[in-house]
């Protein structure tokens, strides 16, 4: 029960998406999520068992977490540099936004875990759980993206205004099942 009750807190909570805003340009084409995805969870573990093995015991506190944005850019950069080798690209076929760890989506995993998760099982259902919920808004966002270009819609609406009202939406829904979810897990 605690497993579902952190994955689906995890979901609605730790999406990227819905919190900052962080990779909303994924919406436009979803299939290119793939190595963001596999980015996040790769920094978030990272980032947590450097974070909770090494840093807490030396004592760096509060200071530790400074270190999870070169960590995240780092991941995102060998997730990117494998994706490159199976696809036989060349250097000039890497991503510039994995620099940044793709416009902050690791270092927000990343970020999220080594506040939140207590142990390795806890980090693992918060990423996952994250990057599912990431992942569903996506697809969602895509859709309304679709259905709006063919739908008559006010040119002013058009691309990212919609996308981002539509994100505030979605974020005033998921705020409101959150504690719905609870409330069933811990009855």
């Amino acid at each position: 029960m605690s497993f579902l009750l952190t994955l689906s807190t995890a979901f609605f909570l730790f999406n990227a998406i819905i919190q900052n805003g962080f990779g909303i340009e994924y919406a436009r084409n979803p299939r290119n999520a793939l190595i963001p995805i596999m980015a996040m969870i790769l920094s978030s573990i990272v980032s947590w068992s450097i974070h909770t093995f090494l840093l807490k015991p030396i004592g760096f506190g509060v200071f530790g977490v400074f270190l999870i944005f070169p960590i995240s850019v780092v991941c995102s950069l060998f997730v990117a540099k494998i994706s490159i080798l199976f696809k036989r690209g060349s250097r000039e076929d890497l991503d510039p936004t994995c620099f940044s760890g793709f416009n902050g989506l690791a270092f927000f995993s990343a970020f999220q875990i080594v506040i939140f998760a207590q142990s390795f099982l806890q980090a693992l259902i918060i990423a996952l759980g994250g990057t599912l919920g990431f992942l569903c808004i996506i697809i969602l966002l895509n859709g309304i993206q679709k259905r709006s270009e063919v739908e008559a819609v006010p040119q002013f609406f058009k691309g990212q205004p919609l996308l981002l009202i539509s994100t505030g939406l979605v974020s005033l829904v998921f705020s409101e099942l959150l504690p719905i979810v609870i409330r069933i897990f811990t009855n």
